[in-house]
């Protein structure tokens, strides 16, 4: 069994939350763990829609950095757990470009969300620039050692980790298995070294252009426990032959 997460990014709809409604049950069977990651105004229906499928998580994209107060558009980790999420998404490459998110600010996040109950999915990965430059393994120890200096809980069923390497997300390229494989092992790894009562069998997702003709090879790989899924989860019959 591999964990599958839909990362829906800023789409989606009434009428998409309707259509994966008509097919829970397909969903609610499959041999896969499946989270779903809608934007926030479709939380509360794609929660309503999966009523009757418990196996079928519900979380969010982002959450804030800061506990409450006034701080207006942010969304608490308090906020998110009173709504019944199980799975927050942290550090997602994008919020790392487009909205400055530092390891730091990744870090305190990750708190905030295991401090409320919820489990924090934590993305890290390297740039075109830095994976050329033979810079992936220092970029992604530095996104390690972020959380293990904030004193995250590196442990598995605490928090998830997604390798995503941003080359690889939305342009159609995907990294090989073997390559997936490489820096799956590397993190565990680097786990190991930070923390010594890490649990270096911890959870690792890949993310980056993963579909259906890709994602077998990339389940199969060693060392990876499942993928967060961009474009192809908003194709219900897509994200249908991948959840088999």
């Amino acid at each position: 069994m591999a964990i599958l997460a839909a990362n829906w990014k800023m789409n989606g709809s009434l009428a998409l939350v309707q259509a994966f409604a008509e097919t829970k049950m397909h969903f609610a069977h499959s041999a896969h763990e499946l989270l779903f990651f809608p934007p926030f105004p479709l939380i509360q229906a794609l929660q309503q829609a999966f009523e009757g499928a418990p196996s079928l998580q519900v979380g969010a994209q982002n959450v804030s950095q800061y506990e409450a107060g006034a701080y207006t558009g942010e969304v608490s980790a308090a906020m998110l757990a009173e709504q019944g999420l199980s799975h927050v998404l942290v550090g997602h490459s994008e919020r790392r470009l487009y909205f400055g998110e530092t390891n730091d600010i990744v870090a305190v996040k990750a708190l905030r969300a295991q401090a409320h109950g919820l489990v924090p999915v934590v993305c890290i990965g390297e740039s075109l620039a830095e994976r050329e430059s033979g810079q992936t393994f220092r970029v992604l120890n530095a996104q390690v050692q972020a959380l293990a200096e904030a004193e995250v809980q590196l442990r598995d069923g605490l928090l998830l980790l997604a390798y995503e390497p941003v080359w690889a997300i939305g342009t159609g390229l995907a990294a090989s298995p073997a390559e997936i494989s490489q820096v799956h092992a590397h993190i565990h790894t680097c786990l190991a070294e930070l923390v010594d009562e890490s649990d270096s069998t911890i959870s690792i997702l890949y993310g980056g252009s993963v579909n259906a003709n890709n994602i077998e090879a990339i389940l199969a790989a060693p060392h990876v426990a499942g993928a967060l899924i961009g474009g192809a989860s908003l194709k219900v019959d897509e994200f249908s032959r991948m959840a088999v």
